[in-house]
């Protein structure tokens, strides 16, 4: 079957050197932004909800960058299925980011965005349970280049599906707040915050691909590195311009 990218083994090597060093620093670079959140009111809906999203992309990445040093059966096992903790928990974080950012804007929920709240955490709730139960992924290590990964069951596909709704959902909510910001500075950090909280999502996506036929054919090093520079870049200007949303509304900070 044919691919997307078709490379020398010796380009491969490069790639795969890259896409080593961007996992670690992306590992690194997320942990270093969640503990730098515990300056703020963790209390705060957007707070809490932003540091989850940072929780999860420190677990994705930290156990990916592992996984890349070779492991015991028992050890490499565990790291897998921590990331997939991270990839569980990452919808939910990213729609309640949303709603209490438009919330923020003066536009509160009327019950719905509420109910997909709630929802999100049931989701979350069951699909972290299937994952020792081996339904949503099984216990199979399937060692293959540019890293192992587990072998996809029952309800990885449903995951795939739910984790693609819901983005879309929050990157909705993401849009309204900006269509409701009136001053051109709040507008235009707006727009950087929708723009990078993209790099988050888009960059955790491979690992949802991870055992299909698309995944074996056309995700190669080059693949993955693409996705990971989107993230390191995104995923740094989102962190940046956080920081100067809760300097724009009084009382985030303390």
């Amino acid at each position: 079957m044919s691919t997307l990218f078709q490379f020398t083994p010796e380009i491969n090597a490069i790639l795969r050197a890259i896409n080593d060093v961007l996992i670690a620093g992306i590992a690194v670079t997320s942990f270093s932004l969640l503990m730098s959140t515990f300056a703020f009111k963790l209390h705060d809906r957007l707070t809490w909800s932003y540091t989850l999203i940072l929780a999860c992309i420190t677990l994705i990445y930290a156990a990916a960058a592992f996984t890349l040093i070779p492991q015991s059966s028992q050890v490499l096992n565990f790291l897998l299925h921590l990331y997939w903790v991270g990839l569980v928990l990452m919808p939910a974080g990213y729609f309640n980011f949303s709603d209490a950012l438009l919330t923020l804007t003066g536009r509160p929920s009327r019950g719905r965005r509420k109910l997909v709240s709630i929802f999100t955490v049931i989701f979350s709730v069951l699909f972290l349970v299937s994952i020792p139960a081996g339904w949503l992924v099984s216990n199979t290590i399937i060692r293959t280049l540019p890293a192992p990964f587990l072998q996809p069951s029952g309800l990885s596909g449903l995951f795939a599906v739910y984790f693609g709704l819901i983005m879309i959902l929050a990157w909705y909510n993401m849009i309204r707040a900006l269509n409701r910001s009136v001053t051109s500075t709040s507008r235009r950090r707006m727009i950087y915050l929708v723009i990078g909280a993209m790099g988050p999502a888009i960059g955790s996506f491979p690992f949802l691909l991870n055992g299909t036929a698309f995944a074996r054919n056309n995700l190669s090093s080059f693949g993955y590195s693409q996705f990971l520079s989107i993230l390191w870049l995104d995923h740094l200007r989102l962190s940046f311009h956080m920081q100067s949303l809760f300097m724009v509304f009084p009382g985030r900070t303390g």
